[in-house]
């Protein structure tokens, strides 16, 4: 296989995520089985191009913040007690996995609107 034929790496091969905060601590968060399983529902709903610029990127509160190339669509929480998925545009969900997996349409409805703008 060529140099530029490379697979992306699976999520799975992506922990543990290394958070950076202000004071220069280091927090590590395992990628949880939820975590993991919202990603994979996620992109399993993305075509294959959106998923080339689909990133994920771990806040130190434990969130994911979910971007399609550089503009955000959204963050969800499944580290900790309370569990949450914002959408930009609309209210926080608080639930549990099956209610966020629930609400990916409307995180898809936000990236073909970007993609509308922005004519990508």
């Amino acid at each position: 296989m060529g140099l530029f034929n490379k697979k992306p790496t699976p999520i799975a091969e992506i922990k543990p995520l290394r958070i950076l905060n202000s004071n220069k601590r280091e927090y590590y968060y395992e990628i949880t089985e939820n975590e993991l399983k919202f990603i994979i529902s996620f992109e399993n709903l993305l075509i294959d191009s959106d998923k080339i610029l689909m990133r994920y990127e771990r806040y130190s509160d434990g969130s994911i913040l979910c971007s399609f190339g550089r503009y955000p669509v959204g963050r969800i929480r499944l580290q900790k007690k309370k569990h949450w998925m914002q959408i930009i545009d609309e209210d926080t969900i608080h639930g549990e996995l099956d209610d966020f997996i629930a609400a990916i349409p409307k995180w898809l409805k936000y990236i073909e609107s970007i993609k509308e703008i922005w004519k990508l």
